[in-house]
C-alpha cells in the first residue's frame, strides 16, 4: 500500500470501510497465493504442515489486520491543538479511545447466559449446515465434480490423543478465532457504520465464503455465515461467532481423525448424513425446516430482548420509545430489531460507495469469484 493511498484515506471522513477492505484484500492475496503454492505442492511436508496454518491463519488473518487496523486508529485518533481551548481539549478527552481495536470488535465480558445461547445455536448450526453442506456438494457431485481435498490427517493420529488436540488446534482453534476476528470483527464492524447492519452482515457472509476458495465450501460458507454474523450481531459479543465456529469445525476434525485411526462410530457424520437422506422427503424436508425456524426463533427472541433494554434506556433518558410493527416476524422482526436502533445513516446502496471504495470492494468480490470459479473448474478437470 502506497503513501499516497493512505493520504487519500486520511484526507476523508469515516475510512473505516475503505481501511478495512484494502486490510482484507492484501490479506487476501497472500491466501491467493498461499493456495496456489498448495496445488503446486511447493508447501508439501511436514514442517509446512505446521508453519502453514500458524502463519495464515494467526499471521494473516489476526496479528496482520489488527496491527493495522491499531496504527490507523492511532494515525487518525484526534491530538490537542494548540489553539483549542480547555473545554475543547477536556471533551476530546472525554471521548472514548479509538484505538481500542479488540474491543470495538465485539471482545469484551461475555455472561453465561450468552455462552450458552452460542452452544445451543452451535448444535442447531450444525445440524442446519450438514443439511445445506450435503445438498450443495450432491449438486457438485451430480454435475461430475470431483473433490480434490484429502481425508484424515494421518501426520497427526500416530500420536494418538495429542495427535487429536494438535488437529483441533489447526483446524478449530486457529480458524475458529482468527477468522472470526476478520470476518466478524474487523470486517462487519468497518461495513456496518458505512453501509448498515444488514448490509454489513450480506457483504461480510459473502467475503467469508469467497475466501474459502473451494467450491464444496464456498455456497454453505455463505449461508453459515450470514447465520453467525446474526448471532454476533444480536449477542453483541464476537465470543459467540467463535464458539460457532469452532464446533462446526470441531465436529469434522473428529470424524476425519477417527477415520484415520479406525475408531469404531468414526463416520458417524456420515451416518446422519445417509441416514436424513433416507428418511424420505417429506420427513427429510420437515426435519430442515423444523431446524431453520427454531434457529430464527432463538435469534428473534434474543434480539427482542436486547431491544427492549435499548428501549427502556431511551426511556430513562427523556427519549421516545421506538414503535414495534405487529406484523413484523421471522427475519422480518430480527432486521426491524436489529436496524432500529442505528445510530448512524448508512447509505442507501453500495453503488453509492465513493470511488475508491467501490474499486477495492468490487476488486476483492471480483477477485474471490474467479479464484472460486477456477476451482469449480479445476474439480471437473
Amino acid at each position: 500500500m502506497s503513501r499516497r493511498l493512505f493520504g487519500e484515506c486520511m484526507k476523508e471522513k469515516n475510512n473505516d470501510f475503505l481501511i478495512v477492505c484494502i486490510i482484507y484484500f492484501a490479506a487476501y492475496l497472500i491466501l491467493a497465493f498461499l493456495r496456489v503454492a498448495s496445488y503446486l505442492e511447493w508447501t508439501s511436508g511436514s514442517v509446512w504442515r505446521i508453519i502453514l496454518p500458524i502463519f495464515l491463519q494467526g499471521g494473516v488473518m489476526f496479528v496482520f489486520p489488527l496491527f493495522c487496523m491499531i496504527w490507523y486508529k492511532k494515525r487518525t485518533q484526534a491530538k490537542p491543538l494548540p489553539d483549542m481551548s480547555f473545554a475543547e481539549y477536556m471533551d476530546m478527552k472525554a471521548r472514548p479511545a479509538q484505538t481500542n481495536v479488540m474491543k470495538s470488535w465485539g471482545f469484551g465480558k461475555v455472561s453465561w447466559r450468552v455462552m450458552g445461547f452460542a452452544f445451543l445455536l452451535g448444535i442447531l448450526l450444525l445440524i442446519f449446515n450438514m443439511y445445506v453442506s450435503s445438498f450443495f456438494n450432491g449438486i457438485l457431485a451430480f454435475a461430475g465434480y470431483r473433490h480434490m481435498g484429502g481425508g484424515g490427517d494421518s501426520a497427526y493420529a500416530s500420536l494418538g490423543f495429542l495427535g487429536l488436540l494438535i488437529t483441533l488446534f489447526f483446524g478449530s482453534v486457529l480458524p475458529g478465532f482468527c477468522e472470526e476476528v476478520t470476518h466478524r470483527g474487523m470486517l462487519l464492524r468497518g461495513f456496518r457504520d458505512r453501509i448498515g447492519i444488514m448490509r454489513a452482515i450480506m457483504l461480510s457472509s459473502i467475503l467469508f465464503g469467497l475466501f474459502h476458495m473451494s467450491a464444496v465450501q464456498v455456497f454453505y460458507c455463505i449461508i453459515l455465515g450470514y447465520f453467525i454474523c446474526l448471532a454476533v450481531v444480536i449477542t453483541r459479543s464476537i465470543w459467540t461467532g467463535i464458539i460457532i465456529h469452532f464446533m462446526n469445525n470441531a465436529v469434522s476434525d473428529i470424524s476425519s481423525f477417527a477415520r484415520t485411526k479406525g475408531w469404531t462410530g468414526a463416520d458417524f457424520i456420515t451416518h446422519i448424513v445417509n441416514f436424513l437422506g433416507g428418511v424420505g422427503m417429506i420427513l427429510y424436508a420437515f426435519i430442515f425446516i423444523g431446524v431453520f425456524y427454531l434457529i430464527i426463533w432463538i435469534l428473534t427472541i434474543c434480539a427482542r430482548d436486547n431491544f427492549m433494554k435499548d428501549q427502556a434506556a431511551r426511556v430513562a433518558n427523556g427519549l421516545e420509545p421506538i414503535q414495534i410493527p405487529k406484523q413484523a416476524k421471522g427475519m422480518d422482526a430480527i432486521r426491524f430489531y436489529l436496524t432500529a436502533g442505528e445510530t448512524t445513516k448508512p447509505i442507501r446502496s453500495i453503488f453509492d460507495l465513493r470511488p475508491l471504495e467501490k474499486t477495492f470492494l468490487f476488486g476483492l468480490i471480483f477477485l474471490g469469484v474467479i479464484i472460486n470459479v477456477m476451482s469449480i473448474v479445476w474439480g471437473f478437470l
